[in-house]
């Protein structure tokens, strides 16, 4: 039976010293706080530490199988085009308009190991709406689905925005398929920085 008492020697027991959820007192802020002693310290840490896991599935998405292998291949693939053909660099916004699909979770990925801050963007918003988004961030570079990039095509030129786009499109000085960009970076390298901890590494627009 499940107690109180129970769960309190549980808790007890898994965050003593020596154990995966040891707890220790840090200072953050001029506050000291309690945390998991052998949590990653990082995002970059979360995604290195997800490659050991390589052939098992990582992304089961509308018949699509996609094992953390292949997923981490096609994001060190396109973190080396977002680095070396797009001059994407540390501190620099990659803003990504797309419905919920690998191809997210990839330039997301991908943007986060070269130290650049992910700009999600509402795919349910307008072209005003995006337009907006682009130009009060600053992106550098956009990230899309078709139905996105067809909102905002026409302005990406005034904005000096280029667009990776996860569609069938025709591409150009200003727009590029994704897995043109993904198949341009395989075996190339590119440094993994990371976001600078000074930066915010999260831009939300909603």
């Amino acid at each position: 039976m499940v107690t109180a008492r129970t769960v309190r020697e549980t808790i007890a027991a898994i965050t003593a010293a020596g154990q995966m959820f040891e707890l220790e007192q840090r200072e953050f802020g001029g506050r000291s706080l309690r945390v998991y002693r052998h949590a990653p310290a990082t995002l970059i840490d979360v995604l290195q530490g997800s490659r050991a896991h390589g052939d098992a599935e990582y992304i089961v998405y509308e018949g699509r199988r996609v094992s953390f292998a292949q997923f981490f291949a096609d994001a060190d693939a396109l973190a080396a085009t977002l680095q070396h053909d797009y001059g994407i660099a540390r501190g620099d916004r990659v803003a990504i308009a797309m419905r919920n699909c690998p191809e997210w979770s990839v330039a997301f990925t991908a943007a986060t190991l070269i130290g650049a801050v992910v700009v999600p963007v509402n795919s349910w918003g307008k072209r005003e709406d995006l337009r907006f988004a682009l130009a009060d961030c600053g992106a550098k570079c956009l990230v899309c689905d078709e139905p996105r990039y067809r909102l905002i095509a026409g302005e990406l030129g005034a904005l000096g925005v280029r667009a990776v786009v996860a569609a069938g499109v025709r591409a150009d000085a200003a727009v590029e398929r994704f897995e043109d960009a993904v198949a341009r970076g395989r075996g190339r390298s590119c440094a993994v920085v990371g976001a600078d901890p000074e930066d915010d590494c999260l831009v939300l627009y909603t």
